[in-house]
């Protein structure tokens, strides 16, 4: 079965049409590998499958798309960090948006992951020094709310060894939040914590 969707304008080149094959062409047997699509599996960071610690963040539509935010009552002096694992696979990516503060999300090549954080501050510190794993990229906030930057991290390198994804926002002073899409994981193992 064939499905199509619209998925709108996008950077004033009309609207497209993509075309959807209906997940009932793949077996009920076969593994990812085996298929011939890719998949891509959508979540946002502090909910199912994600650790978190801090105030929890606030979840809102942004040009049709989930996001979340740790901009809350509190200000900039709200913190939070999300944590997801995960094992990336031939042809992989990781794709999401960001906006806001200079809170930061993180991609480290793990060699253990954590399992409480009382200090996010400290945390921070801790992962940018390397004490869970290299980091292989990050990125920072734009400082401004009026546009979504696009991050598309490409993972064909690191296939089959694990990864870390870390939302992280432990300043407290100015501009000190992160706004980010949901993260779409491309040809990506996130069935093992």
């Amino acid at each position: 079965m064939v499905q199509r969707l619209r998925i709108g304008r996008i950077l004033g080149v009309g609207v497209i049409t993509a075309v959807i094959l209906s997940s009932s062409f793949y077996s009920l047997g076969q593994t990812m590998a085996q298929r011939r699509g890719p998949v891509i599996i959508k979540t946002l960071a502090g909910m199912d499958g994600w650790s978190h610690w801090g105030q929890a963040p606030r979840y809102f539509t942004r040009n049709r798309v989930p996001h979340m935010t740790t901009y809350l009552a509190g200000g900039d002096r709200d913190q939070f960090i999300a944590y997801r694992s995960f094992i990336p696979g031939a042809d992989s990516e990781l794709f999401f948006t960001v906006h806001g503060g200079r809170g930061k999300v993180y991609l480290v090549l793990e060699t253990q992951t954590p399992s409480t954080v009382e200090d996010l501050s400290l945390f921070e510190k801790r992962l940018e020094s390397g004490d869970f794993g290299r980091v292989l990229k990050s990125v920072a906030g734009p400082k401004t709310n009026e546009f979504d930057v696009l991050i598309r991290w490409h993972l064909e390198h690191y296939n089959g060894q694990r990864l870390g994804v870390y939302v992280v926002d432990a300043r407290q002073d100015s501009w000190a939040f992160i706004s980010v899409s949901e993260f779409s994981f491309k040809n990506c193992d996130l069935s093992k914590p």
